[in-house]
Parts: structure tokens; sequence; C-alpha cells
């Protein structure tokens, strides 16, 4: 979301949403620090490509909100977690769900976490987002959607997919 930086991140202070008792929840002060490079632009336009065809054709297609959107469902081969962290150029929203005692869930990622997102999403994320940004050293060619090799004509609907 941030083309390679890990820019200060915002928490949510309160939350009354899993308290049986109904009381706030609160997180304390907001956690800033500075901004760091972990990623070339390159790279992380590289897996933000592959994450938004999760979104666009995969396991989070209802994730596919008319927005540019990348994101990635999870769930532990023990069936106890399920989780989706979706993202877009401004706003990055990570669901978890599971039971603290380690009981399985026996819910996927689109099945548990996914729909939350969605619900969280709708409110969060803005009307208008910018698109990815497509940095320098990148490109973008059309590809064939069922095999994946570089589009030759004639192909029909070709996926556009991002190269370096």
């Amino acid at each position: 979301a941030a083309r390679g930086l890990v820019k200060p991140a915002q928490r949510i202070l309160q939350a009354r949403a899993g308290r049986e008792d109904g009381q706030r929840v609160s997180a304390g002060p907001p956690f800033t620090p500075s901004a760091v490079r972990v990623a070339t632009p390159q790279a992380a336009a590289l897996g933000t490509d592959c994450l938004r065809k999760v979104v666009q054709a995969g396991t989070a297609k209802a994730a596919d909100i008319g927005k540019p959107v990348a994101g990635k469902t999870g769930t532990t081969q023990d069936n106890r977690d399920a989780w989706f962290v979706g993202y877009t150029s401004e706003v990055v929203i990570g669901v978890w769900v599971g039971f603290d005692d380690e009981r399985p869930l026996r819910l996927t990622g689109s099945q548990a976490a996914l729909p939350i997102w969605m619900e969280l999403a709708q409110r969060v994320i803005p009307p208008h987002v910018p698109a990815f940004v497509m940095p320098d050293g990148c490109v973008a060619r059309p590809l064939a959607p069922k095999t994946g090799p570089l589009a030759q004509p004639p192909v029909p609907s070709p996926a556009p997919g991002v190269f370096r």
C-alpha cells in the first residue's frame, strides 16, 4: 500500500465488539514509528499485483468492492485461525477470527474473516481511492487469463500482469 515503505500505524483506540459485558476495550496510545523502506517500489508493485488477483479472481473475490483492492485470505492447517488482510493505496485492514483457547474454528479466511473485513471496509475506505501506482521500472502486459503466459492475439479478455 505504501510502495515498499512501512509507515506510522493508526490503531483503533476503543472497540465495543467482542466483549460480552459490552464494556469498551482500550488499546492505548497509537504507535507511530518513522517510515522505513522494507522493499523496493518495484518489488512492492509486483506483490500488490499478485494480491490484486486474489481479490479479482481468487479466494477473496468477495472483497472486490469496485475500488482498487489487494489482499490475502488465510487459514491455519489446524483450522484454528482464519484471517484476511486487504489494502488500498491508502488503507490497510486486517481481520483475524479464532478462539483464544485454541479450539478449531473450522472456517476459512474467506468464510469467517472476509465478511467482517467487507463490513469494515465499506465504512473506512473512502469512496474515491487512488489506484495503485506503477513505479518506474515496471510494465503492465496482457496475460492469457487461463494459462498465464503473455497473451498472443487472439486472446479473449487478456488479464493485465505487472513485470519488472
